[in-house]
């Protein structure tokens, strides 16, 4: 097993979390699972699998081609948050006049994202600069009391074309 120094932080909120069924084959090695939330609004395309959309203002940077780069930035970003703490419920970000809510999923930790992140990439569609139907994102996300940057998986820029007219999940979770 290839290792890098940095541990991946990924958050998931669909079929790669525990339980469902992308998860044993693409989360085996999976170090810790944590549940958290990120800012967003979470819809249920009709082929059934969720999109996440989340507020451009709050993403960190997109994910590239370099995994070690990728899984290095993460923990560069991690260093300046350092112990950010924030009060219950809201984090930052959090506008629900927008109609931003929480999204309720798990953060993963592998210490294996050379091998890690290509696979799901390649899971997901993500294509650095190309046309994909998700973008890996750096994002904040809270587990408890902490704020710490994950990537995460984001509808891509035709995202309403992706959801059509489909409502949020008003649990900010799936399945809901």
């Amino acid at each position: 097993m290839v290792k890098t120094p940095a541990m991946l932080k990924l958050y998931v909120y669909g079929s790669l979390k525990q339980g469902f069924w992308n998860h044993d084959h693409y989360c085996r090695g999976v170090v810790s699972v944590r549940e958290a939330e990120v800012i967003g609004r979470l819809f249920k395309l009709p082929s059934g699998v969720p999109v996440l959309e989340v507020p451009p203002n709050l993403v960190l940077a997109e994910g590239t081609l370099d995994p070690r780069g990728d899984a290095l930035l993460q923990k560069e970003h991690a260093e300046c948050f350092g112990e950010t703490r924030v009060a219950e419920p809201e984090m930052p970000g959090y506008m629900p006049e927008y109609g931003w809510g929480s999204v309720r999923g798990e953060i993963m930790s592998f210490n294996d994202p050379l091998l890690r992140l290509p696979h799901i990439d390649t899971l997901e569609g993500y294509l650095q600069g190309g046309s994909s139907p998700y973008r890996r994102l750096l994002y904040p996300s809270r587990h408890g009391s902490r704020v710490e940057p994950v990537w995460l998986y984001a509808a891509g820029c035709d995202s309403a074309d992706m959801r059509g007219e489909q409502m949020p999940l008003p649990s900010g979770r799936w399945p809901s």
